[in-house]
C-alpha cells in the first residue's frame, strides 16, 4: 500500500480507496495482504506510460523502499554502527519489537532486492548501496545468501561509482561475513585487505572490524594463534575508537578462540567482559552461549546446560533462527558429552528445523552430527572429547 502510494505520489487513505476500486473492476488482483498485481493489459498500457514519469515513479518506490529498510534495520539492531544520513533521522522505536522489525524486512526482502536491482539499472548508486546497508541486519540475523552476496556486490560498486569510501569499506566488511560463512575464504580474505587499504588510519570502525574479520578467517584456516593476535589488535583498535559495542564483540571472539585453544577457563574471563560490555540483548545472549560452551569444555555439564537454556529463551524472542539453532547445537553437545544420545538427536534435529528450506552450511554439519549418532551408537567410546567446531561462531557482528 505505501509502495503504491509513494508511486503516485499520493496519501495511502486515497490509495488505498482507489485500489479497492481497481479490485472491484477486475482491473487489479489482490494476491495478499496489501499486495496487489495488475492484469496483463494493464501492464502493457503502464509501460506505454512517458518514460520520464515512469521514472519518476520508479525513483519514489525506490526511496520509498529504501526509507522504510533503513527504519526496520534501525529496529532490528539497535546500536550497530551505521553509514548514511537516512539513519541519523531513523526511529528505532517505529516497530513493535526487534523481532517485528526482522519479519518486516523478510517479508519485504523481495521487493527490496528488485528496488536495489532498479536503483542500479537507472542508475542511482546512492540509492543502491545504501539499500545493501539498509538490509545487512535481515542478512545478519537470517543469512538469505544469494541475496546477501547479490545486494552487497552490487553495493559495494555503488559505493565506489560514487566516491564513499567509508560505506564501500562497510560493504566489504559485510560481504566478507557472507563469504566466509560458505566456505570461501580467500574472497573473504581478499575484502578483508581491501577493507584495511581503504581504511588504513582514518577510519578506525572499519579497521577494527576488518581486523577481527582476518583473524575470524585465520580462525577457520586453524592458525589460532594468528588469528588470536588479530583478535586482540582488533580490540585495541576499537578501545582507541571507544565502540563499547566492539570492544565487546572483539573480546567475545578472543573468547571463542581461547576455547579452541584448549584454555577454556581465559575464555570465561573474556566472554563475561564481554557481556559486560553489550547491551544488544542478541548480543549478550551469544556472548553467555559461548560462555557455556567454555563451561562445557571444562566438563561443567549441569551449569552449560542451565545457561545455554536461559539464552535459548532470549534468542527465540529476538526472532534470529540461525542464531537459536547454534544454541540448540550446543544443547546436543552437552547432551552426547552426558551420553543422552536421544536428548543429543532432538537438539540437532531442533537446530536443523531452524534453518527450514534455506541453504546454510551448518544445516550440513547438523546433518553430519545426525548421521554419526544414527551409525554407530554401540561403538562410541564412553567419554566423548568436547569438539573444537565453530558452529554458532559464524555469524556477522559488524
Amino acid at each position: 500500500m505505501g509502495a503504491a502510494a509513494a508511486m503516485v505520489a499520493d496519501d495511502v487513505g486515497e490509495v488505498e480507496d482507489d485500489l479497492d476500486d481497481l479490485v472491484e473492476k477486475n482491473l487489479l488482483d489482490e494476491v495478499g495482504d496489501d499486495r496487489f498485481r495488475f492484469h496483463d493489459l494493464l501492464r502493457l498500457h503502464a509501460r506505454e506510460k512517458d518514460d520520464a514519469e515512469r521514472e519518476e515513479a520508479i525513483h519514489r518506490v525506490v526511496e520509498f523502499y529504501l526509507d522504510r529498510a533503513v527504519v526496520a534495520d534501525s529496529a532490528a539492531i539497535p546500536g550497530r554502527p551505521r553509514v548514511g544520513l537516512r539513519f541519523k533521522s531513523a526511529d528505532p522505536d517505529a516497530f513493535e519489537s526487534r523481532a517485528a522489525a526482522l519479519d518486516w524486512l523478510d517479508h519485504e526482502r523481495d521487493n527490496l532486492v528488485q528496488a536495489l536491482r532498479a536503483a542500479a539499472v537507472h542508475g542511482w548508486p546512492d540509492l543502491v548501496w545504501q539499500l545493501a546497508e539498509g538490509m545487512y541486519a535481515l542478512f545478519q540475523r537470517r543469512h538469505h545468501y544469494s541475496d546477501w552476496l547479490f545486494t552487497h556486490e552490487r553495493g559495494v560498486l555503488a559505493a565506489q561509482e560514487c566516491g564513499e569510501p567509508v560505506a564501500e569499506a562497510r560493504l566489504r566488511n559485510q560481504l566478507a561475513v557472507a563469504l566466509r560463512n560458505l566456505g570461501r575464504l580467500d574472497d573473504a580474505a581478499e575484502q578483508i585487505r581491501a577493507v584495511l587499504e581503504l581504511a588504513g588510519e582514518h577510519d578506525l570502525g572499519s579497521r577494527a572490524t576488518a581486523l577481527v574479520q582476518l583473524g575470524y578467517t585465520y580462525r577457520l584456516k586453524g592458525e589460532l594463534d594468528v588469528a588470536l593476535r588479530y583478535f586482540r589488535e582488533g580490540v585495541d583498535v576499537e578501545t582507541r575508537h571507544e565502540r563499547v559495542r566492539g570492544i565487546g564483540l572483539a573480546r567475545r571472539r578472543v573468547g571463542e578462540v581461547l576455547i579452541e585453544m584448549g584454555r577454556p577457563e581465559e575464555a570465561i574471563i573474556e566472554l563475561r567482559e564481554s557481556e559486560a560490555l553489550l547491551d544488544n540483548v542478541v548480543d549478550k545472549a551469544r556472548a553467555r552461549m559461548f560462555q557455556a560452551r567454555a563451561l562445557l569444555h571444562t566438563s561443567s555439564f549441569g551449569e552449560a546446560s542451565r545457561l545455554a537454556h536461559d539464552v535459548l529463551t532470549d534468542l527465540r524472542d529476538a526472532g534470529s533462527p540461525p542464531h537459536v539453532a547454534d544454541v540448540f547445537e550446543l544443547l546436543g553437545e552437552i547432551a552426547e558429552r552426558q551420553r543422552d544420545l536421544v536428548q543429543a538427536r532432538d537438539h540437532y534435529r531442533s537446530a536443523l528445523s531452524c534453518y527450514g528450506e534455506s541453504f546454510d552450511p551448518s544445516a550440513g554439519r547438523l546433518r553430519d552430527r545426525l548421521a554419526a549418532l544414527d551409525g554407530d551408537d554401540d561403538e562410541r567410546a564412553p567419554d566423548i572429547p568436547p569438539q573444537h567446531h565453530r558452529g554458532g561462531g559464524e555469524r556477522g557482528d559488524s
